[in-house]
């Protein structure tokens, strides 16, 4: 009984820490991606993109732990599944806009 209930929390933590690295390396790729498409910059160093690539994945993780941890209020079928997976890329897309803003704001 209890190396059942062990095994369980050890399937919880590696689906928490799934969600969190796809949140992670999604937001990293999807900044790879605005950065490739903006072109050349006009600085001669590079020192800019460090802190989107901080700011953007870190919290890219914490949008999946959300994401993953609203899962279980939504865990029905029909309209609330729908619904609730809506909510979580909201929040998700949010969290990565606010990064993306704070991360290309800078420290000036």
């Amino acid at each position: 009984m209890l190396i059942g209930i062990k095994e369980q929390n050890h399937q919880k933590e590696a689906r928490l820490l799934t969600c969190i690295q796809q949140g992670a390396v999604l937001a990293a790729f999807l900044l790879t991606i605005v950065f490739l498409t903006l072109g050349e910059s006009n600085t001669d160093s590079q020192q800019w993109m460090i802190l989107p690539y901080i700011f953007v994945p870190t919290l890219g993780g914490i949008g999946g732990m959300i994401f993953y941890l609203l899962h279980v209020f939504f865990d029905r079928s029909g309209f609330q599944r729908i619904l609730g997976l809506m909510f979580r890329v909201m929040i998700y897309v949010f969290l990565f806009a606010l990064a993306f803003i704070i991360g290309m704001n800078g420290p000036n």
